[in-house]
């Protein structure tokens, strides 16, 4: 994706989160406003000079492939 293209994208969805929905390619509204505010409010900012919490082991392994 070209740098154009990616600022395009990028003020697309500002304009979105602050409209709180978008219209799909059908023409319909979809609201994102509750989930978006959920979102926020569920944010947990940690500051470099803070420890990361230990992480916990799920019951699925983690598989990368490059």
């Amino acid at each position: 994706m070209n740098r154009a293209r990616a600022a395009q994208l990028g003020h697309e969805t500002v304009a979105i989160c602050r409209a709180g929905y978008y219209l799909s390619p059908a023409g319909k509204r979809v609201d994102i406003d509750q989930a978006l505010r959920g979102a926020v409010a569920a944010t947990v900012c940690y500051p470099p000079e803070f420890p990361l919490p230990d992480s916990q082991t799920g019951p699925h392994d983690t598989v990368v492939e490059v």
